[in-house]
């Protein structure tokens, strides 16, 4: 084995690590400001999970900084309730997580979704996440 099939075993084997198998990342891709160009994209990844049967999300701003504020929305997707509602600005490489105590907001499904100010996004949830 080579110096670089070694060093490609050696990531595939820490990238095992890096991200539990029960996690679930969704990539997102927001839109530009209208009148910038960029060649480099508005990427955010969400991650769902259960953690010790509670709810959790983690936002990953892995782009451009946000030039305006995205409100941020955890909604109980049964009745259609807000549980958590922030305006956040991220920079390249911040992060956001959220994890809902099932004493506090209950049990069932729940969703997340990005609203940029800068332009109308319409999407029904980015992520979802059910702990029962």
């Amino acid at each position: 084995m080579n110096r670089f099939s070694h060093l490609m075993a050696m990531v595939a084997v820490l990238s095992c690590f890096a991200s539990p198998a029960f996690a679930e990342v969704t990539e997102i891709e927001l839109a530009q400001v209208a009148g910038t160009v960029s060649a480099a994209a508005m990427t955010v990844d969400v991650e769902s999970k259960c953690v010790e049967g509670q709810p959790y999300f983690r936002v990953i701003n892995a782009g451009l900084d946000w030039p305006q504020l995205v409100q941020l929305e955890i909604i109980r997707i049964a009745d259609q309730k807000i549980i958590v509602q922030r305006n956040m600005r991220m920079k390249n490489g911040q992060n956001a997580t959220f994890r809902l105590p099932t004493d506090r907001v209950g049990k069932g499904e729940f969703g997340i979704r990005l609203k940029p100010k800068w332009y109308d996004r319409q999407v029904d949830f980015d992520a979802r996440v059910s702990c029962d």
